[in-house]
């Protein structure tokens, strides 16, 4: 049974609720629906959102919410240091899966996965596991499964030895028959949803092969997740630490990339995606090209096998069901021409929520 209103509104959870509705600097009064779901903005809607989006690229009208080497603000820093409670973590889970259109009882079956003994064997950290759960009704929740059907020998913050990693996926050593993913440390304190957007990346990667295309692949969804995720806690963009700073100017440099009717591509764009900044990209998918025919987006791209949270995350991203599936041009292309997990009012709102000027 969903809770009713008067219950929810009476409750302390619906001021916590409350409280994460509107971003930083919001003048706009907080309004909740029955599920906890923010209802206090009034977004654009229908063919006008879609006009918006066939205007250029965007430009930030707050730099400082992106990262310093693309807009020369200040230096960025993780989240500082500080205690985090299980009973934080599950409050916040709870409140997110609400705003996300879970009952409460649907909500604390997931939150009582937390406790579950077999995921806490592969991810001891419950921060990390916070962050898998929070997946749940975001296109990236087939990395929950993949972990928990054993495709990972462990999650852990640690040290990437690949340099500016936020994560990496490491192959087996030892016993071990798994490969393993580790979460840099210095990110530790970031907020939990976070750490499940990097985990929608990660789980992609299940081999010690890698090629553009399949960073490029991964990179879209876990961008998507991103934008999913502020549409319902729009706070995470404007928290101001670096692992917020740099997946809002990811976030940034995707939804600027669309074509002249406004549709979201990663090929393409009608100009720099990075309006005003100290560096240019002609589009998303640039960010992963290479010399010669291993080049994403045009000629013969190198293919690395695909899997089944491929499949998984491209039916939730395009809406095709596919059979089979591996990281190459015609997925890339598959993609571009095929993207149906945020509609055009969603993409406005978050360009919003990014302080980006829509007008």
């Amino acid at each position: 049974m969903q809770t009713q209103p008067r219950t929810l509104q009476s409750s302390l959870l619906y001021k916590f609720l409350s409280s994460q509705c509107c971003p930083t600097g919001s003048n706009q009064a907080p309004a909740l629906d029955l599920n906890g779901r923010c209802t206090g903005s009034t977004p654009v809607t229908g063919t006008k959102a879609q006009d918006i989006l066939k205007q250029a690229p965007f430009a930030p009208t707050n730099p400082a919410l992106f990262s310093t080497q693309t807009y020369g603000s200040a230096a960025t820093a993780p989240a500082a240091a500080r205690n985090i409670s299980t009973t934080e973590l599950k409050g916040g889970l709870t409140s997110t899966l609400l705003k996300r259109n879970y009952d409460l009882k649907s909500a604390s079956k997931i939150v009582a996965q937390m406790d579950d003994s077999k995921l806490t064997a592969i991810i001891p950290d419950a921060r990390i596991r916070a962050g898998l759960l929070s997946l749940n009704g975001t296109i990236g929740s087939a990395a929950i499964d993949s972990i928990k059907n054993g495709d990972f020998s462990s999650v852990t913050f640690g040290t990437p030895s690949a340099t500016g990693a936020i994560a990496q996926v490491n192959p087996p050593t030892g016993n071990q028959t798994k490969p393993s993913i580790v979460i840099d440390s210095k990110y530790q304190y970031e907020d939990f949803r976070l750490l499940g957007d990097v985990l929608s990346h990660e789980t992609l990667h299940k081999d010690s092969s890698n090629s553009p295309n399949e960073e490029l692949i991964a990179n879209v969804i876990d961008t998507t997740v991103y934008g999913q995720m502020l549409l319902s806690d729009p706070k995470l963009a404007t928290s101001g630490t670096e692992l917020s700073r740099r997946l809002n100017t990811k976030l940034m440099a995707r939804i600027n990339s669309r074509d002249v009717q406004g549709n979201l591509t990663i090929n393409s764009a009608q100009s720099n995606v990075y309006p005003g900044g100290n560096t240019s990209l002609p589009y998303f998918a640039a960010a992963f090209q290479t010399a010669g025919s291993d080049s994403p987006g045009g000629g013969t791209a190198a293919s690395t096998l695909g899997n089944a949270t491929l499949l998984s995350d491209l039916k939730a991203l395009t809406g095709k069901n596919l059979s089979s599936a591996d990281f190459n041009s015609n997925t890339v292309n598959l993609i571009d021409q095929n993207q149906k997990a945020l509609s055009a009012a969603q993409i406005v709102q978050i360009a919003k929520t990014l302080g980006l000027k829509t007008n």
